[in-house]
């Protein structure tokens, strides 16, 4: 079950600031990430989902649930960087998911301003965000080699979890910089023939640790960061510190691991839907510790997932499922159902019950947090956040007409390509620099003809199905996000080279 205590947090008025406290008083912090979930599976948000998520909705019942919230990206690696760094993803282009380190040394990290500010700071799961051995090389075939720019050495006192997705080989753990039990063996490729080739039981041939199997990876995830809730909790309870815990689960992204047994799941969306609904019974098991420890009263709890799902057109005919919500797109597009996420907190001093349509970015988790937290950002932290603190505590003063600190945001669809998203007076604003979804849902490009519109323009306030091209129609808005896109492409751009 939902840990009840969320179901009683106290609204913190605005006279009532959070870092008043002492810092051993201050709040625990839990933010889950799920893997290609999308924003209509879980049911607080769709209630039409043939996919049964008791835990999440509990969890959005508790505190504030977001209708327009997004990852920075619509593909996962540079979600991940920018909802650890607070920067927009342009800046850790070009990605090399599978190589050296994303995330520069010197940059200020979620775990790493918590850990400065005294907080334990705990990863469990999938890291994305590359690994080099000590002297500064890839990590090669040989993996008997400390794993070094990860997260134990990006803020993180412990980790254990994985390299990058669950298809993507070699397949073993890694325990703070080591690898648990070497990938020695070899696994041959993995398919379902009722899927697509990128669906289903999907993952590709290679290394394997012995012992390492794809459908024990959730139920390890979630038995790891349950122990780790209630040691973390016992310490903080006990006069010690408090805690941080970044969980990245590798669900329900391919391979759909399902550990029970079809027969047995009460929903639908099929093979899909099932993972879904073990992920999410995997996400109460780690809420049920963090009761049981008895920290749930003194702790933040941030869910959302890092894109949107690989879920097809012929999928929601087929069975009857919008995994998007209804949104246009899908993982990799720049169309709104490849980024606008699930997204609920709960905790101290969240409004609970609540519904927010501000706009919001997991680029602004660190100075949300930190100003939930009382935690002191060190300079050049976060640049392109927004503290979030005023909406989720429900303790907003903002001018008529405005929903929320963020008024502009920019986005990465698939192979970097950059859109952007401004709010005003007049509409929700989204220009799409190009024809297509720029992703996976086809055409992923189109090719204009004489007379037609480069490019897309959308009202998200009044066609939030991004079915009316504005583009033509509305040239001064589109000139005027073309220099929007220009400036924040600018002011985001890559911090390092090829």
């Amino acid at each position: 079950m939902l840990p009840l205590a969320l179901l009683t947090a106290a609204v913190l008025a605005p006279a009532d600031p959070v870092d008043q406290r002492p810092a051993d008083q201050r709040p625990n912090v839990v933010v889950i990430l799920a893997d290609d979930m999308g924003y209509g599976d879980v049911g607080a948000n769709n209630p039409a989902s043939k996919i049964p998520t008791p835990h999440l909705d509990r969890l959005a019942k508790a505190g504030t649930r977001f209708t327009d919230a997004h990852s920075p990206a619509s593909w996962c690696t540079p979600t991940r960087y920018s909802l650890l760094t607070g920067k927009y993803s342009q800046r850790g282009r070009p990605w090399k998911w599978a190589g050296p380190p994303q995330i520069a040394a010197d940059t200020p990290t979620l775990p790493g301003v918590f850990q400065a500010a005294g907080y334990r700071t705990a990863m469990v799961g999938k890291w994305h965000l590359g690994f080099v051995t000590p002297e500064g090389e890839p990590l090669g075939e040989d993996r008997d080699v400390e794993h070094r720019g990860g997260p134990a050495d990006r803020g993180f006192d412990s980790y254990f979890g994985i390299d990058v997705s669950l298809d993507g080989p070699p397949y073993y753990y890694i325990r703070d910089r080591r690898a648990v039990v070497l990938p020695t063996d070899e696994i041959g490729p993995g398919s379902s023939p009722a899927w697509t080739k990128i669906q289903g039981d999907f993952w590709r041939g290679g290394g394997i640790a012995p012992g390492f199997a794809h459908q024990k990876v959730l139920p390890d995830f979630r038995d790891e960061a349950a122990s780790l809730v209630t040691d973390l909790a016992a310490e903080a309870n006990d006069g010690g510190k408090p805690f941080l815990m970044y969980l990245a689960f590798a669900s329900p992204h391919t391979p759909w691991a399902v550990t029970g047994n079809p027969v047995d799941y009460p929903g639908g969306a099929a093979l899909y839907g099932q993972f879904v609904n073990e992920t999410d019974a995997a996400i109460g098991a780690v809420l049920q510790a963090l009761e049981e420890s008895g920290a749930a009263e003194n702790t933040l709890v941030v869910f959302t997932s890092d894109n949107g799902p690989v879920w097809y057109d012929a999928d929601e005919e087929k069975y009857d499922h919008l995994s998007a919500g209804g949104f246009r797109g899908m993982k990799g597009d720049a169309y709104e159902g490849g980024h606008r996420m699930p997204f609920f907190v709960a905790g101290p001093g969240v409004e609970a019950g609540a519904t927010s349509d501000a706009l919001t970015l997991h680029t602004d988790l660190l100075p949300t947090l930190a100003a939930a937290c009382g935690v002191e950002l060190p300079a050049g932290a976060a640049p392109d956040a927004v503290n979030q603190w005023p909406v989720w505590s429900g303790a907003t003063t903002l001018a008529p007409g405005k929903r929320g600190p963020r008024t502009e945001a920019l986005f990465e669809a698939s192979g970097g390509k950059d859109f952007v998203r401004v709010d005003d007076a007049e509409g929700r604003w989204k220009l799409i620099p190009w024809r297509g979804s720029g992703g996976f849902t086809p055409p992923r490009k189109i090719d204009p003809q004489p007379g037609e519109p480069i490019g897309q323009l959308y009202d998200l306030a009044d066609d939030p199905d991004e079915s009316d091209n504005r583009y033509l129609d509305l040239p001064e808005k589109v000139a005027e996000l073309t220099a929007a896109l220009e400036r924040l492409q600018m002011s985001g751009e890559p911090e390092h080279g090829e």
